[in-house]
């Protein structure tokens, strides 16, 4: 059913039964010769079949809210931004968007850009585009140039330009106009990490100004941080809507059901269909690292009377089986996913009649540690990192060391060593956030790791 926006919030945005039909031409002819063997092979005539990219779909969308719309390539989300932003007209329905409001794009690489102009000549006319006048566009120029980091290159056509240079051009030109509706698809998909990391912290300015904002991605990690809805579209169609943990979870057994990792896992080799979508979501070899964690933490010294934080428990491959050995209370597991942690819950504790109240749990995306009253004794992060974007790792890191007992130790998988033996990228970023908050870091060699992980481990002064 659609999820309507607050009472109290104006509608921005509403789809009413919207379809979106495309007519896809075969064998179209361009020649005389081309028509002339036509009439005689069946084979080379033109065909005509029609693509439904959209079916009746019907969305309302209030002021101030920030809605995901996830599902797999070809379900139609694109399709869906284009047709608010104006750029494609319905096959039947009604899309609206509140009169007055300026509605802000990147909908597309390259999009509203003319690869003959320059960069500063493409600025000018977007803007004059979006309603504004030579003055203001002045006013605004320098903000946009400084923002997109190419003061250097906006003399030079925009052909020229790379699909991380178009990426920081129309996102900056899309935000500094100071859209009311912010339409953005795939704004993770090029681009360095700094910038990306810099979008996503606009974004969230964005929404705290009261901006409204429409997002395609199938980045999890960053849905998360920006929306608090999501719309799933499987072939067309609105298959959810609602919370974004819960969208994200159908959206992952969408993706399974058709042999697809949840976007963001890390495969690592783990084949298509290797197990449901929860386990996948976690870097697969699910039932294997349940096993080792146990293994391994019982030979690194845990006993049933220690405390151990799960960090990044997921769906509870390692809660399986340390809960029923652990004294009541002294496992607790952290997760900023709800939807793996209900997989987790519903399907593998139970079917294993694991008793989930033998242990805690803290569900929240900030690494708030804070409800825990006394300090770990041990900590293990088996599949976690991989989970998160680069700079989420520091703030991680920091609120587990600082729940950690004196003496405490944190256990990482940080990756596979490369090829030639140099530690991997995020080994290497775990090492210098430990030396900056000033706790020392080993390798635990031999660790045996089931996905061929490296793991480090920080004992706490």
């Amino acid at each position: 059913m659609p999820n309507n926006p607050p009472a109290s919030s104006p509608v921005v945005v509403r789809l009413i039964d919207v379809s979106k039909r495309f007519t896809i031409r075969r064998n179209k002819a361009g020649s005389l010769k081309e028509h002339a063997l036509a009439l005689v092979h069946s084979a080379r005539r033109e065909t005509h079949e029609d693509f439904w990219a959209l079916r009746n779909v019907s969305v309302t969308i209030g002021a101030g809210e920030a809605v995901a719309f996830v599902g797999r390539n070809g379900s139609g989300k694109s399709t869906l931004l284009k047709l608010i932003a104006g750029i494609l007209s319905p096959t039947s329905g009604q899309v609206g968007v509140r009169l007055g409001a300026r509605v802000g794009t990147m909908i597309e690489l390259g999009i509203g850009f003319h690869g003959e102009l320059s960069a500063r000549d493409n600025v000018y006319l977007n803007a004059a585009i979006h309603g504004l006048t030579r003055e203001e566009i002045d006013a605004v120029y320098p903000a946009i140039v400084d923002y997109s980091g190419l003061s250097h290159f906006m003399d030079q056509p925009v052909k020229n330009f790379s699909s991380g240079m178009h990426m920081r051009l129309g996102f900056a030109v899309s935000i500094t106009l100071q859209p009311d509706v912010l339409l953005l698809d795939e704004v993770f998909a090029v681009g360095d990490a700094d910038f990306q990391r810099r979008c996503l912290q606009t974004m969230q300015e964005f929404r705290a100004r009261g901006g409204t904002l429409l997002f395609v991605s199938h980045s999890p990690d960053a849905v998360r941080q920006i929306c608090q809805r999501a719309v799933v579209l499987d072939a067309g169609a609105v298959v959810f809507d609602g919370p974004v943990d819960e969208g994200l979870g159908a959206y992952a057994a969408l993706a399974a059901s058709h042999g697809e990792l949840l976007p963001g896992a890390a495969t690592r080799g783990v084949p298509s269909g290797a197990g449901p979508w929860h386990q996948l979501a976690m870097g697969g070899a699910w039932e294997e690292i349940g096993n080792w964690a146990h293994d391994f933490l019982r030979a690194e010294g845990l006993d049933a009377d220690q405390f151990l934080l799960d960090v990044g428990c997921g769906s509870l491959p390692v809660a399986r089986r340390l809960l029923p050995i652990m004294a009541q209370s002294h496992y607790w597991g952290y997760d900023p996913s709800r939807e793996l942690f209900n997989a987790g819950v519903l399907h593998e504790l139970n079917a294993r009649g694991v008793d989930p109240a033998r242990g805690h749990f803290i569900l929240n995306d900030r690494f708030d540690l804070s409800e825990c009253p006394y300090g770990f004794d041990m900590a293990i992060a088996h599949s976690f990192l991989h989970r998160l974007l680069p700079d989420q790792v520091g703030p991680c890191l920091s609120s587990v060391v600082a729940h950690l007992a004196p003496g405490g130790r944190l256990y990482l998988a940080v990756g596979p060593a490369s090829a030639a033996g140099h530690r991997g990228p995020m080994g290497q970023l775990v090492e210098q956030l430990a030396r900056a908050i000033g706790v020392p870091i080993r390798l635990c060699p031999n660790a045996g790791h089931p996905r061929g992980d490296e793991m480090m481990v920080i004992t706490k002064p």
